[in-house]
C-alpha cells in the first residue's frame, strides 16, 4: 500500500470518529438543563473538533499527488492561454531594447536596419563611428551584430 494511501486512510478514520464524536455531544452526552434546551457534552465535542483539525492535514498530505497534478494542469492550461500574449510581449520588448540602448545606436539600428548587404552595413557602421555618432565600443558591438557573432 502507498504511503499517501495510509495517510488517506488514517485520515478519513480520524474524520470518521471526529464526526462521530461531534454528533454524540449533540445527542447521547448532551445535558438537559432546567429550561427544557439541550447543551452538549463540551468534553466530547472537544475531542471531536480536536480530531476533525487532526484529519485535515493527514487528507490533504494522503491526496497531494492529486493535489499536484490538478495544480499542474491549472499551469499548463494558463501558459498555453497565455503563450501569445507572452510571445507578443517578448518580441516588443526585444524590439524596444535593442534600439533603445543609446540614442546614436538607435539611430545607427535604424540605418542600417534596411535591407542592405553585408558590406554596406559595416560601411554604414564605419561611416557613423567617422563622424563621431557613436563611440569604439558601440562600432565593435555593431560590426559584431552585423556579422552575426555574439
Amino acid at each position: 500500500m502507498k504511503s499517501t494511501q495510509k495517510f488517506k486512510n488514517a485520515g478519513f478514520i480520524v474524520l470518521s470518529f471526529a464526526l462521530v464524536s461531534v454528533i454524540l455531544a449533540f445527542t447521547v452526552f448532551s445535558k438537559k438543563r432546567l429550561v427544557r434546551k439541550k447543551r452538549p457534552d463540551f468534553v466530547f465535542l472537544g475531542i471531536g473538533m480536536f480530531s476533525f483539525v487532526l484529519s485535515l492535514p493527514l487528507l490533504v498530505t494522503g491526496f497531494s499527488p492529486q493535489i499536484a497534478k490538478v495544480t499542474s494542469k491549472i499551469q499548463s492550461e494558463t501558459i498555453d492561454y497565455a503563450k501569445e500574449d507572452i510571445e507578443e510581449a517578448v518580441s516588443k520588448r526585444a524590439n524596444t531594447i535593442i534600439p533603445a540602448v543609446t540614442p546614436s545606436l538607435k539611430h545607427a539600428y535604424k540605418e542600417i536596419k534596411d535591407e542592405k548587404s553585408i558590406e554596406d552595413k559595416l560601411e554604414i557602421a564605419q561611416s557613423l563611428l567617422d563622424r563621431k555618432l557613436i563611440t569604439e565600443e558601440e562600432y565593435k558591438q555593431m560590426g559584431k551584430n552585423i556579422l552575426g557573432i555574439k
